[in-house]
């Protein structure tokens, strides 16, 4: 839900208004939670039901799976496609109970652990800092990635455009390097870009890199171009 609701719409519902968050309450509390779950590296899967009160999240959880992010989920659209096939799964176990009669035990959540983040709009928090380490600059890329639009930056030659990359691969297939060199086009091998990111044998495979009318324009880098924001 994008509402806070109050007390009064609350008890509208006898105090069981009931959501369905995907993450390990009270972990990732708010919005952009896939992004959020890549950007931190957080491969377990949840799907949390939890009473709904007059803050973000934060309700008595009643009902809750666990699983781990299969191998394949890169980015937050694969990240969305795992969630709503478990989200079935965990939905129809939780009717049937309630169809049942069971009676739940409801689980406070601990105000000593957990974390909140806030939305996050692709538009002005995707520009990309190349000075960040390779692993930090690898999952940015992924968390702004499908089904958004991508991560922000500009390239030297088209400066004053700005471009978008998806599809990275971290990589360490290369020759050492400096940090001076970060955002450094090494090689382009037609399909994808071979970038510098500055720390021992490091690089990023890029396959995708957007112009303004969401064209992949590799094909017109060249070798010596840098990325910078």
């Amino acid at each position: 839900s994008r509402w806070i609701f109050k007390k009064k719409q609350i008890n509208f519902f006898k105090g069981k208004l009931v959501n369905f968050h995907s993450s390990r309450l009270p972990y990732y509390k708010g919005g952009a939670t896939f992004s959020w779950q890549i950007l931190c590296g957080d491969r377990i899967h949840c799907n949390s039901i939890h009473l709904v009160d007059t803050k973000v999240d934060s309700g008595p959880i009643i009902f809750s799976e666990k699983s781990i992010f299969p191998n394949h989920c890169k980015v937050p659209k694969d990240y969305q496609e795992y969630d709503l096939n478990q989200l079935v799964k965990t939905y129809r176990v939780f009717i049937t109970q309630v169809i049942k009669g069971k009676n739940f035990t409801l689980k406070n959540q601990s105000k000593n652990i957990g974390n909140y983040f806030p939305r996050l709009d692709s538009s002005k928090d995707s520009w990309i800092n190349w000075d960040s380490s390779p692993d930090e600059i690898y999952k940015f890329i992924n968390a702004f990635d499908d089904p958004y639009t991508g991560s922000q930056t500009f390239i030297t030659r088209f400066k004053n455009k700005k471009i978008k990359i998806k599809s990275v691969h971290l990589h360490e297939g290369e020759i050492s390097r400096h940090s001076i060199m970060n955002g450094v086009v090494i090689r382009n091998d037609r399909d994808w870009l071979v970038v510098s990111i500055g720390e021992k044998n490091y690089t990023l495979l890029i396959e995708k890199v957007l112009d303004g009318k969401n064209r992949n324009i590799i094909g017109e880098i060249k070798s010596g171009d840098r990325f910078f924001t």
